[in-house]
């Protein structure tokens, strides 16, 4: 149930998302949600990222000081946070669960890599997870039981660089899985849910990336259905198995994608007056997160509610002044609260006070 961002540069992108069917908008309701400004947390050093936030409100993310890179991690209800990692260990938070355990990437200097992790009973000591082989891998995603999607390198064929493979492991650090791929060389995971669900891309046989799904406990990769052209990613699942993302149509045209329960069927989602939809999250009431592109070309944050109606948040909440908009929905926990990047760095928590995606 969150997204993430990485100074990393890798192979999952935000596509552009071309508006195509017709969805309905709410309309705009100022009491549907409660605005906190968490920035103070993650704006040291000028740089931020909030990344994931728990059921019970607490968020995770990066933050930049100097030339280092620090996790962060508030307490409940975004109050209060500290600081994960040591001066040089370039740390990066992705996800954590209801417990506080974190996941994300750290660099190991001896080794020149950098590596995923997960923290230890005490919330502060970096378990690194290891590699399939190669340089690099990250922790992105994890769920209750403790099992973490992720991404490793593997070294390519006769010494051409490396591959990004994604991969399934346990916080005890045992055990550590290539998922494999669609036929083709590369795929990294992006999400888990309860069951230990996998999501996120691969290559097939002919270079295409698709959405993937595991089944429970990671295992048995396969494709999603998608909108029928030649790009899927996915970046979010829920409890029930129904993914969230972006997906190119036939026509060429990008759109926000909703799977069905088990990535069976596809929903392609746009707005009703041509803007462009992606998604990032779905919680388990789902209710899917994420932003549209819109004039003067800046990203706005949006909400699909599980009817499939759209609603822009920054007409549901007034901003700060001073503070700019919602420009992206991260992610979204299963009470309905709502990490929202917003301009100029700022971070935000939106509390929803009423409707079908408070949950529990």
């Amino acid at each position: 149930m969150r997204n993430r961002h990485s100074r990393s540069g890798r192979a999952i992108l935000l596509a552009a998302v071309i508006a195509s069917a017709i969805t309905t908008t709410l309309p705009a309701r100022a009491d549907d949600y409660t605005l906190q400004d968490v920035s103070r947390h993650f704006r040291a050093g000028g740089e931020l990222g909030g990344s994931s936030i728990n059921d019970r409100g607490q968020i995770a993310g990066t933050r930049r000081i100097g030339d280092d890179w620090w996790g962060v991690v508030t307490g409940p209800h975004g109050r209060g946070a500290r600081q994960i990692g040591i001066t040089g260990q370039q740390v990066e938070i992705y996800d954590l669960d209801d417990a506080g355990r974190l996941v994300g990437s750290m660099l190991v200097p001896e080794l020149g890599q950098s590596r995923p992790f997960v923290t230890a009973d005490d919330g502060q000591t970096l378990i690194d997870l290891g590699t399939l082989g190669g340089t690099y891998g990250d922790a992105v995603a994890i769920n209750a039981a403790g099992q973490i999607a992720g991404l490793s390198t593997i070294p390519a064929p006769m010494g051409a660089g490396q591959y990004p493979r994604a991969t399934f492991t346990t916080r005890d650090a045992k055990g550590l899985r290539d998922l494999g791929t669609l036929g083709g060389t590369m795929a990294e995971a992006t999400a888990i849910n309860a069951s230990g669900v996998v999501v996120g891309w691969a290559l097939d046989a002919t270079g295409t990336q698709r959405g993937f799904m595991t089944g429970p406990d990671g295992v048995g990769m396969r494709q999603v259905d998608d909108l029928g052209g030649d790009f899927t990613l996915l970046r979010g699942v829920n409890a029930a198995g129904v993914a969230v993302g972006v997906s190119k149509r036939v026509d060429g045209a990008y759109a926000g994608l909703v799977t069905g329960p088990g990535g069976v069927g596809a929903t392609g989602v746009t707005t009703d007056d041509g803007l462009e939809v992606s998604f990032n999250a779905i919680n388990t009431a789902g209710c899917a997160v994420g932003e549209i592109w819109g004039p003067p070309n800046a990203y706005y944050a949006v909400l699909r509610d599980p009817q499939g109606a759209l609603v822009r948040l920054n007409k549901v909440v007034p901003v700060p002044a001073g503070t700019g908009w919602l420009e992206s929905a991260i992610a979204i926990n299963d009470r309905g609260q709502i990490l929202v990047s917003g301009l100029d760095r700022h971070v935000f928590v939106l509390t929803p006070t009423h409707g079908q995606c408070a949950g529990r």
